[in-house]
Formats: C-alpha cells, sequence, structure tokens
C-alpha cells in the first residue's frame, strides 16, 4: 500500500483516504480496490479512497506455536489485523467460540490452526478422578476381602477348637468310663462258674449260675449259714 499511496503522491494527488485505518503500518496492507478506479483520467483534486486489507504474510510470525488463541488475537489486533483477515480451524473440526481453551498449532496461509487444549485438561482431569475412584474402590474390596477372610479363618479356628475341645472332652469320658469299669471289675465278687441252688459256699456276694441258667448268689440263708441262693 505504500507504493501506491507514493504512486498517487507523485501524480500529485492529495487526498487519500485509506480504509480501514492502518495505524501508520502501511507496509503491512495491500490494495484491494480504489475509487475511483485506477487507469482513469482524473484531476489531482480528486479524492481518492484505497480500501485496503492486512497482508497476512507475517502471521506465523505474530502467532507462535503454544499460544492460547486468546492472546493469539490480541497481538493480532495490536498488529492491525481483523478477523477477516485469518480463519481460524480446529483439529478437530468442531466450532471455536471460547478462545482461551484453545491452543495455537500453526499459523500459515491466512489459516490459524487450534486444539481444544482445555478439552484436553477436562479429560486428563476425569481419567485422574476415574483412576482415583478405581483405586479407592479396589482398596475398599480388598479391604472388605481381607476382612471377610480373616472371619472366616476366625470362625475355622473356634470350630476346630470347639472340636478339639469336643474330642478331648469324649476321650475324658471315655477315660473315666473305662476307669469306672475297671474299678467296678476290680471290687465285684468274684463269679465261681455252675454251682447248685441250696449247696453251701464259702464266700458271700460270689455268683455262680445254676444248670437252669439262674444267677445264685452266696448269701446266708435262714439257717444262719452260706448257700447258693436266687
Amino acid at each position: 500500500m505504500a507504493e501506491a499511496k507514493a504512486t498517487l503522491e507523485k501524480d500529485g494527488f492529495k487526498t487519500i483516504t485509506v480504509t480501514p485505518d492502518t495505524k501508520g503500518k502501511d507496509r503491512k496492507w495491500k490494495v484491494e480496490e480504489q475509487t475511483p478506479e485506477a487507469g482513469q483520467k482524473e484531476k489531482t483534486s480528486t479524492a481518492i479512497t484505497l480500501t485496503v486489507k492486512r497482508d497476512n504474510s507475517d502471521l506465523a510470525d505474530i502467532v507462535k506455536k503454544g499460544m492460547m488463541l486468546d492472546k493469539a488475537i490480541n497481538a493480532l489486533t495490536d498488529e492491525g489485523y481483523s478477523t477477516s483477515d485469518y480463519k481460524i480451524e480446529s483439529d478437530s473440526g468442531k466450532s471455536v467460540i471460547l478462545y482461551s481453551n484453545w491452543e495455537i498449532l500453526s499459523a500459515n496461509n491466512g489459516v490459524i490452526h487450534v486444539h481444544n487444549k482445555a478439552a484436553d485438561e477436562e479429560a486428563a482431569r476425569k481419567a485422574e478422578e476415574e483412576k482415583k475412584k478405581a483405586e479407592e474402590e479396589a482398596a475398599q474390596k480388598a479391604e472388605e476381602e481381607k476382612k471377610a477372610a480373616e472371619e472366616q479363618a476366625r470362625q475355622q479356628a473356634e470350630q476346630q477348637a470347639q472340636q478339639q475341645a469336643a474330642a478331648e472332652e469324649a476321650a475324658r469320658q471315655a477315660q473315666q468310663q473305662a476307669e469306672q469299669q475297671q474299678a467296678q471289675q476290680q471290687t465285684a465278687p468274684p463269679s465261681i462258674g455252675t454251682v447248685r441252688g441250696g449247696s453251701f459256699c464259702s464266700s458271700e456276694g460270689s455268683t455262680g449260675t445254676s444248670s437252669a441258667g439262674n444267677i445264685l448268689t452266696c448269701r446266708v440263708a435262714s439257717d444262719g449259714r452260706l448257700r447258693w441262693m436266687k
């Protein structure tokens, strides 16, 4: 644009208007339209309007990879860019709405490519929460399984102790019964064998069996003597 203005001024034109305002940075703009059109014979007093567009060849110098889009837009505005001077495209194909969420991937040929960094951070946060939740659930499950195993072991130990106590009690009772039987056998009167009822005997309390199979006991008869009697 600077060259166009210089040419017009050389030709004697004094009233030259540039739209939009380039803020004095004429070298970064290029002429898109001239009114009246170039090539026509006009008086030097004629007002010339130059409609310009920002030259976006330095776009990549202003917008750097890794910048957040909102800061990049501010930098472009400071350099005289308008939103019509470039396009914004996301790598996902989704609309770019909240500039502070998007990170610059590249900028060339008038196109700014961006990636939703906020979405990545949100996904990472959710993944971390899910991981933490899974770890907590796993820890809780492990604790419950541990308690269940300890309770089962306690019950088994208690059952074994009860069984052992019952076995020991049964053994004690069997030993006691055997001792009682042995004592009874030691104190019981001797059995003579086959005896005849009414006949004399010598050991009071002794027993014998008659030929008829009856148990007879040696005891004092009515005559005061020991005899085999029922």
